[in-house]
């Protein structure tokens, strides 16, 4: 059990890293992780939590997240459409909005629309891949940040949507930026904005065992709260 559960971190990993930030290859790892660890049930009914069926459509999620970024990008890379910025520089802010026609800035923000899912979808997976090969090695359904929440609901993907949501507003009407003063600090603010919005989900999602003021919120008392670890 010890052996498999260590196989399945490493392999998982490795396939997150080895480009699974561009295709989502630990999906499919743990696709063959839930398989091997799953048990069926003794009356033949399906899976609980969606068995191998979960990570599968979470591959084909990632999957369409790059589908928009290589069709935007394609578009926005041959269309005749692109005008020249008067500063001089490859792209900004304000000249992706007040210089450049109104159908190629719908598919250029369309197109980083899909480099953000696959983003907030890399680096939440990332966190979670320990806690999901520990439960596929037990046969049971893989949770969203360590909850009792199923993968198969809609939690995952509604956190995946505020973090995508909040990215957007960042470059699109928050964050003035440009490929001449560099992209590096918008990429820093990126990055703690989708690693912030997985730390509120998780204490959102944890919210009972928070301890809040006046000692631990649970109408039972502690011995109720201690009984739910």
């Amino acid at each position: 059990m010890r052996g498999s559960f260590i196989f399945g971190v490493v392999a998982s990993y490795l396939a997150w890293a080895g480009f699974g930030w561009l295709f989502g290859w630990h999906w499919l790892v743990l696709v063959v992780v839930v398989c091997c660890g799953r048990k069926q049930p003794a009356d033949g009914a399906s899976s609980p939590g969606g068995g191998a069926c979960v990570p599968a459509l979470y591959f084909l999620l990632f999957v369409s997240a790059l589908l928009a970024l290589a069709l935007g990008g394609g578009y926005a890379r041959t269309t005749s459409s692109n005008v020249g910025c008067v500063g001089n520089e490859t792209m900004s802010r304000r000249c992706l909005f007040e210089e450049q026609p109104t159908e190629y800035a719908v598919i250029y923000v369309i197109h980083f629309i899909g480099l953000g899912w696959m983003a907030a979808m890399w680096i939440a997976d990332g966190v979670q891949i320990p806690s999901w090969v520990a439960q596929a090695s037990r046969g049971e359904p893989l949770r969203v940040l360590w909850s009792d929440r199923p993968l198969a609901s809609a939690t995952y993907p509604l956190v995946l949507l505020c973090a995508v949501a909040l990215v957007t507003l960042t470059w699109t009407a928050m964050y003035d930026w440009s490929t001449s003063d560099g992209l590096g600090t918008l990429l820093g603010i990126i990055l703690g904005e989708i690693a912030a919005v997985v730390l509120v989900a998780c204490a959102v999602l944890h919210r009972e065992r928070l301890p809040l003021r006046g000692g631990l919120q649970n109408k039972s008392g502690p011995a109720s709260y201690m009984s739910t670890v």
